[in-house]
């Protein structure tokens, strides 16, 4: 039996395990007194605290074993299910499959039997058409085109008598008359009316018709019968297709079935697509202060420095604004007549104000570097046309696919100069940087000295780097050669470059 941890004898031992008493003689006894006799024990609190931290914890551990039983239970169940829906699933993918198969088998077998009847038909409907044209068709058909000719005659011959009479009644009228009296023919019960209106266009249906039924006539026209005459519709006063002039139509009704006729190309007229001129270059000058038009216009002219371009300076005109506009020929070098014109300006006793007025135009650039600004762009266009484009002129933003797109508005001969070409950017502030680092790594290089430790003078300093320079440029024009012996592509400013030792090459492309 135990009890908090003690083990307690039991009480019904028999007599003989019980040891045997020994009396050695009477041992003196010392009572205690009353508070020398120790007390009940007292609990240790520490000890109390310690038993219920492990009720507590024996407790937390049942619950949490009971817990991940019942995770456990339920993991075993969602296993279960989803197996349960796998095979379900293969199930039912099963049928589908089952149910397409013999979908497709009855599309099939629909397809097949739709093609044979198709066929039955087409076979059978082939044979009625031979029948047809064989045994009397093409009889029916010459017999319709001869009445319809004899038709066409008659109303021709009746067309022309009519156009005479219309001819004269015009010449004693000053206005045409709305109708025409009936005219008495011997057959009777025909008329005609003269009006005035559009002409008919050819629906879609008549277009198609026509080029059928004549091909079919030729086929069943009698061999060396020449072809059959076309109809025409007769016109009176005007021509149908010249715009400006009315026209005029006659329309014929008879008792007789009408006749199919061709399709009328009706004329429509269409706006004319106006050239757009380019206007030429020009030079406006705008007075100083206190200066007149005419004074103005007199020292642009007897000025010395600008008699060599006499020739090349238009007559003067007068803006709305009381500037001078002078044009220049397309082969003249406005830029440096610009200058010219500039310094006669600036000279006079009111110095005046010049520009150059060109046409302009946008020009797109796709494809531009990321890294690349509107600097850069107009530095390349500069470099490229030959003249001045400035940055605030050029436009430039990102893709959507990262590289840039810019727009510069630049002159026509420009633009029709760089048109469907590249240009080659140049990234000013990454050469800015490769120069710094150059001219830092020249400057830390020690200064060039002989073999024997003497040190070079400037003259010989410059000499030296002359050769340098000369075996660079030789190297150059030497793989630039062999390039141009291999096929590839060579770009033509760096060949010429390479060639001739020109840094920057400024002609034609």
């Amino acid at each position: 039996m135990s009890m908090s941890g003690r083990t307690l004898r039991s009480r019904t031992d028999s007599c003989e395990e019980r040891p045997a008493k020994l009396y050695t003689g009477l041992e003196p006894k010392a009572a205690l007194t009353r508070a020398s006799a120790p007390g009940p024990k007292q609990p240790n609190p520490e000890m109390s605290e310690l038993r219920k931290l492990l009720n507590e914890a024996s407790l937390a551990n049942e619950q949490l074993r009971a817990t991940i039983a019942g995770l456990q239970q339920e993991l075993v169940m969602l296993r279960q299910q989803m197996e349960a829906n796998a095979a379900q699933a293969t199930q039912e993918m099963k049928l589908a499959r089952e149910e397409a198969r013999m979908r497709e088998t009855l599309a099939r077998e629909d397809n097949e039997r739709s093609r044979n009847e198709l066929k039955e038909e087409r076979a059978s409907f082939q044979e009625l058409l031979a029948q047809t044209l064989v045994y009397g068709g093409g009889q029916r058909l010459q017999q319709q085109d001869r009445q319809q000719q004899q038709q066409q005659q008659q109303q021709h011959v009746r067309r022309q008598k009519q156009q005479q009479q219309q001819q004269q009644q015009q010449r004693h009228q000053d206005a045409a008359p709305a109708t025409v009296a009936p005219l008495h023919d011997q057959e009777g019960g025909s008329w005609a009316e003269v009006v005035r209106r559009k002409p008919v266009r050819p629906t879609m249906n008549q277009q198609q018709q026509w080029p059928q039924l004549s091909q079919r006539q030729q086929q069943l026209a009698p061999r060396g019968q020449g072809q059959q005459h076309q109809p025409r519709q007769a016109q009176g006063r005007g021509c149908q297709g010249q715009p400006g002039q009315s026209s005029f139509t006659q329309t014929q009704r008879t008792s007789q079935p009408n006749v199919q006729r061709g399709p009328q190309e009706g004329t429509k007229r269409r706006p004319r697509q106006r050239r757009q001129r380019n206007r030429p270059d020009a030079i406006e000058v705008t007075p100083g202060e206190g200066q007149t038009w005419t004074g103005m216009y007199q020292l642009v002219r007897e000025a010395p420095e600008l008699q060599e371009f006499e020739s090349l300076l238009g007559v003067g005109r007068r803006t709305t604004r009381g500037r001078l506009v002078m044009n220049i020929p397309a082969e003249a070098n406005a830029t440096e007549l610009l200058q010219r014109v500039q310094e006669v300006c600036e000279k006079a006793a009111t110095p005046a104000s010049s520009r150059l007025v060109t046409p302009q135009a946008e020009v797109r650039i796709a494809e531009v570097d990321p890294l690349a600004e509107a600097t850069d762009v107009a530095a390349a266009l500069t470099a490229r046309v030959g003249e001045q484009v400035p940055a605030a002129d050029v436009r430039i933003w990102e893709s959507w696919n990262g590289t840039k797109t810019a727009c510069a508005r630049v002159s026509i001969k420009a633009a029709e100069r760089v048109a469907g070409g590249t240009i080659k950017l140049r990234n000013e502030r990454r050469n800015e940087a490769r120069r710094q680092l150059t001219r830092e790594r020249q400057a830390a290089r020690p200064p060039p000295v002989h073999p024997d430790g003497r040190p070079y003078t400037e003259e010989e300093a410059a000499q030296r780097e002359q050769q340098r320079q000369q075996a660079r440029d030789r190297v150059r024009r030497h793989r630039a050669r062999r390039r141009v012996e291999r096929g590839e592509a060579v770009d033509c400013r760096d060949y010429l470059r390479a060639l001739f030792g020109v840094d920057e090459f400024e002609g034609p492309d």
